[in-house]
């Protein structure tokens, strides 16, 4: 008997929405939502090397929703509430990182079933799923992820290959956030993909048609980004970059960089160091403030100023009231110093966009709940066709950007602006 999981990265990371069974020769005739109970583990045992190490969200027997059953011959398909406790394929440890946990699915049949020929799967049969390295037992099918594959080099990252060779060839390299740095040098080169979209929005159909095709290069941190300059990251990620480029023929001019938060730092000072490298940039929650207290470098005012003159250039995005790193520090800084001439200020879903002659910066406004700052995206989790709010922190505005919300004022949107800085 197969048993699949499927899974998708949704806007709070990848969760587990969908659970198929096959039957064999058994082909079942009829089951509704309360045919079957089912019930999810998940353990980042792995990564507690000793008992200062606390997972925040791992989780034990969760009895997972069902909202609609479906049947395809000899198979079962169960769908599933989407981010719910209990749907997760990553936990949050107290070593502020982000790492895969070990999945047990725990299938439950609470009525016979009837089959088409008449015979009858009875009561209490169960089907166990574990996750295995050999994936023996079964698998995790994710179209997005899978889409990747795993480069382990001085800094590992996620490679997304063109099938189609266009005759000019562009690269986006993305820098992630520090939760989804490297834990305990594990090098699981995959938490940077399924704790939020930054990594595989660049490879859907219409991040791919903004940029008429692109090779996608989604570092993940061997430590933490802050090391750009004391470790040498910095240097080693532009090798690996120049390696991608040769063997690939990129272009000069369809070379861009993306990067939030910790990766919105490394993103910067990517440009810094290499100002004639990268068409364009999206700097999303720069996390500058911090730099210094976390190892690395806080540009200064003389070195963002150098950012006028650059060939990069550059589209901000951050919340108007970011708690973890301060707007009025980060992005509000880079376009205060960089900024020159006439502004134009367009409303847009959310929040504002603010262009000058040579930046744009798009702010989002955040709301007040339980005492924290949030901002509020629709979405329909439990696939009913009506879209409900979920409340975000409001560090979190690469949600925005891995959906390609920003927009200016003539309507183009930020894949699209990016996409089209290619020298004519």
């Amino acid at each position: 008997m197969e048993y699949i999981l499927y899974a998708k990265v949704g806007n709070g990371g990848q969760t587990i929405y969908q659970v198929e069974i096959d039957f064999g020769d058994f082909k079942p005739h009829s089951i509704d939502t309360d045919t079957f109970t089912i019930k999810a583990s998940g353990s980042s045992k792995a990564f507690q090397k000793d008992e200062s190490i606390i997972s925040y969200n791992d989780y034990k027997d969760i009895e997972r929703t069902i909202i609609e059953t479906k049947i395809e011959g000899h198979k079962v398909i169960l769908t599933l509430k989407e981010n719910e406790v209990g749907s997760f394929t990553f936990a949050y440890l107290s070593l502020a990182r982000n790492v895969p946990i070990d999945i047990e699915y725990h299938v439950i049949q609470n009525k016979d079933i009837q089959g088409e020929d008449g015979h009858i799967l009875p009561i209490d049969t169960q089907y166990y799923w574990k996750e295995a390295k050999d994936h023996k037992n079964g698998r995790i099918m994710d179209d997005e992820t899978r889409k990747f594959i795993s480069i382990k080099k001085e800094i590992t990252y996620q490679f997304y290959e063109l099938e189609n060779q266009p005759k000019q060839k562009s690269l986006i390299v993305w820098f992630h956030g520090n939760a989804e740095s490297d834990c305990l040098f594990s090098k699981n080169n995959v938490t940077q993909m399924i704790a939020n979209r930054g990594t595989v929005a660049w490879a859907t159909k219409e991040a791919q048609e903004a940029f008429d095709g692109a090779y996608v290069m989604a570092f993940q941190a061997p430590e933490t980004w802050y090391y750009a300059q004391s470790k040498g990251y910095l240097k080693t990620a532009y090798d690996e970059i120049m390696e991608v480029v040769k063997k690939y023929d990129i272009a000069k001019d369809r070379l861009f960089i993306a990067g939030c938060s910790a990766g919105g730092y490394m993103t910067t000072r990517m440009i810094l160091a290499y100002p004639t490298l990268f068409q364009a940039a999206a700097i999303v929650c720069p996390a500058l403030d911090v730099a210094t207290k976390r190892g690395g470098q806080t540009p200064t005012d003389e070195e963002l100023n150098t950012l006028k003159h650059i060939k990069t250039k550059i589209w901000l995005v951050q919340a108007d009231n970011d708690t973890v790193v301060k707007t009025v520090d980060c992005a509000d800084r880079i376009y205060r110093i960089v900024g020159e001439g006439k502004e134009t200020i367009s409303t847009i879903q959310g929040g504002y966009t603010y262009e000058k002659d040579n930046i744009i910066y798009t702010k989002y406004n955040t709301v007040k709940k339980d005492q924290d700052a949030m901002f509020t995206y629709q979405e329909d989790n439990d696939h009913d066709g009506v879209m409900e709010t979920v409340y975000y922190p409001s560090h979190w505005t690469w949600i925005h950007a891995s959906n390609n919300d920003p927009v200016k004022a003539n309507g183009m949107h930020l894949w699209q602006w990016l996409g089209q800085r290619r020298e004519q």
